[in-house]
């Protein structure tokens, strides 16, 4: 019916709309997490080597080799968790410890929270609190 064709367009005015302010919303956010939000864990936020788990570490310069070969890498990454699906650590346990702690601290502010999607009401958005920054460091991790 006539009422059901302009309520489905009111409802994809709607849509359109809150998607046309997400950016300017985001960056709003943004803004204000980094003026007032104070970390538990600051160290997180500077990407460090010692941050990252041995065995990628070891994959990552392997990989750098001049020839490099599946059988080899495969031979590295140890656990298969299913038939051809590999798993392996990127992070210490202790930069895991650290994150998650990092996250439910945020959780817990009063700051300003970015959803990953309308289906999501408790995952965070990470780039938003954490701007990872280039530093002359992590150009020479791995």
């Amino acid at each position: 019916s006539d009422d059901q064709v302009a309520d489905i367009l009111f409802l994809v005015k709607m849509e359109v709309e809150r998607r046309q302010k997400l950016f300017s919303e985001s960056m709003e956010r943004r803004r204000v997490i980094l003026q007032n939000y104070i970390p538990l864990h600051p160290d997180i936020y500077t990407l460090q080597e010692s941050q990252l788990d041995s065995r990628f570490l070891d994959v990552a310069r392997y990989c750098k080799t001049r020839a490099p070969n599946t059988e080899d890498l495969m031979q590295m990454l140890t656990t298969e968790e299913a038939e051809r699906v590999y798993s392996m650590p990127v992070f210490t346990r202790q930069f895991c410890v650290a994150f998650v702690e990092e996250m439910e601290h945020f959780e817990a502010s009063s700051m300003p929270k970015g959803r990953p999607n309308t289906m999501n009401n408790y995952g965070v958005i990470n780039c938003l609190l954490m701007p990872w920054r280039q530093t002359p460091t992590q150009n020479n991790l791995v």
